[in-house]
């Protein structure tokens, strides 16, 4: 406890400033969003994860529909965290939904401050051995769009990045029990954690082998105790989802692309280039940086472990995420990493500073670490330009569900019976918010549904569904036939997170 002390009083810059941008944007996107439409979040997948929780928190173990086993959830540990909040909100406050979304987001916001402190603990203490450099990094990673609308989407992302950071901390800092801990803990938060522990220890391991030409047999016998350790942790989860859907991964990983073979492999080699494309569209400034640390390495003629280390763990990522869209949620995680590599850029430009001192005002600054950290505000005044088009963006995302999966739930509130059977295609917010029964027409709740062997109106009907939600220009003419719309959404002009412009509730007739 006295180490943590004295760690925050030294570097104490960081802990004002950073829980101080946390706090502004995040309030300002949220005041931005409810200017034109009522609190939400940017994502209907959250409700589904909530929905999860709620059952937990009630003695439900993975249930959907109460009574029912299923692995729709993408995330355990997630789920476990939220079933904690809703306990707590469900008892303390009256409209405890509004606090559960409330409270939910700034659970999110703290675990991301824990991923930023790692960051900032990496880039002092090894990458770039700089308070300055590493204030302005994690300033940076603090005002990215994509990690905002991440902590305040209500999902895992900030959870899992959190625990991938203090992951690579723990082997960085030779405490590898820890870093098993957490590796199985990472594996716990998402399908795709489960192959990032095991498949970065054993690829350094390797390498370390390669370079030394020698069998490091205590080395492996260590790396055996950890991977027992690791297993230990993770069991449970491929058993359960073993015990009820008869494969040891959630449905939605199978669902969304994830698959066990040998082009998972390759498709790691192309990962970083494809995760720093989809930023690089917003900034164009991950190609510059990434361009930095090569030239870096080339005139240092060898890759620093810790880099070394974190393109490691980006490989087996991209081996392991299921896919490579999902409006950029899967790269969320991993940003922080890649960020943190990349910003060898200004190590580069540490090596070419003279080293001399600046006095101003009677303070002295030495110039090989101020010139990196002035460099880097660049990043930061770009965006800070774009900063107003992605809170506007956050804003659109938050109305649109609202208008389409919120206003549907509300609708089934008042306007069907508590036994009424819904056909959704992989929304939450009727079964959260409406508290309806929910029949997933996609197959992430429901898996059995891929099994079926019939049409889509016939698993309806099989089902025994009376309202379906979906998109009108999806709906299948059979299914049209025997339903007909008695609700229909806001029509939006613009589609930013939504798959069509308007949604519609159909009530069914199988007479």
């Amino acid at each position: 406890m006295k180490k943590i002390k004295e760690y925050v009083l030294e570097h104490k810059l960081f802990f004002i400033i950073i829980p101080l941008l946390l706090l502004i944007t995040r309030f300002d996107f949220e005041g931005y969003a409810t200017s034109v439409t009522p609190f939400g979040v940017p994502l209907d997948d959250a409700y589904i994860g909530f929905q999860f929780a709620r059952n937990f928190a009630q003695g439900r173990v993975l249930e959907y529909n109460p009574g029912e086993h299923t692995t729709g959830a993408s995330t355990l540990l997630w789920v476990l965290v939220m079933a904690l909040v809703y306990n707590l909100t469900f008892y303390l406050f009256p409209n405890y939904l509004t606090a559960f979304l409330i409270i939910s987001k700034v659970t999110a916001t703290l675990f991301y401050f824990l991923a930023l402190v790692g960051v900032y603990y990496l880039a002092e203490k090894y990458y770039f051995k700089s308070k300055w450099s590493s204030l302005v990094l994690c300033s940076f990673l603090s005002l990215e769009y994509h990690l905002i609308w991440g902590t305040l989407s209500g999902m895992e992302m900030s959870l899992f990045a959190a625990l991938i950071v203090w992951m690579l901390i723990a082997h960085r800092e030779k405490k590898p029990y820890a870093a098993a801990v957490l590796g199985g803990l990472i594996g716990l938060t998402r399908p795709e954690g489960l192959v990032v522990f095991p498949g970065t220890i054993l690829l350094l391991y390797l390498f370390k082998t390669i370079r030394t030409k020698k069998l490091g047999v205590k080395e492996g016998k260590r790396i055996l105790v950890q991977l027992a350790l690791f297993a230990a942790i993770i069991t449970p989860w491929p058993i359960l989802n073993l015990l009820y859907s008869g494969k040891p991964l959630p449905a939605t990983f199978y669902m969304k692309g994830g698959e066990t073979s040998l082009s998972n492999f390759f498709r790691g080699f192309p990962f970083v280039i494809q995760v720093l494309d989809l930023f690089g569209r917003h900034y164009y400034l991950p190609w510059l940086f990434i361009g930095g640390a090569v030239l870096y390495f080339a005139l240092k003629k060898k890759v620093s472990p810790e880099a070394l280390l974190a393109f490691i763990f980006m490989f087996v990522y991209g081996v392991a995420i299921p896919n490579l869209t999902g409006f950029g949620r899967y790269y969320m995680p991993v940003f922080p990493i890649i960020t943190l590599v990349a910003f060898y850029l200004f190590r580069f430009v540490e090596s070419v500073t003279p080293s001399k001192s600046l006095k101003l005002s009677g303070v002295s600054f030495r110039l090989k670490k101020l010139a990196p950290a002035l460099v880097m505000i660049i990043p930061l005044v770009i965006i800070l330009n774009q900063y107003p088009l992605w809170k506007m963006v956050y804003a659109h995302n938050v109305y649109s569900i609202n208008e389409f999966e919120v206003a549907m739930a509300y609708w089934l509130i008042n306007n069907t019976e508590t036994w009424d059977i819904i056909g959704t295609t992989d929304i939450g917010a009727p079964a959260f918010i409406g508290n309806r029964y929910l029949v997933d027409t996609f197959g992430l709740i429901n898996p059995e549904k891929r099994e079926f062997n019939g049409t889509h109106a016939e698993y309806l009907r099989y089902r025994n569904v009376t309202y379906f939600i979906d998109y009108p220009d999806h709906v299948h003419h059979k299914v049209a036939d025997n339903c007909t719309i008695v609700y229909n959404t806001t029509y939006l002009p613009q589609v930013t997170i939504t798959a069509g412009h308007q949604m519609a509730i159909y009530y069914c007739s199988w007479t």
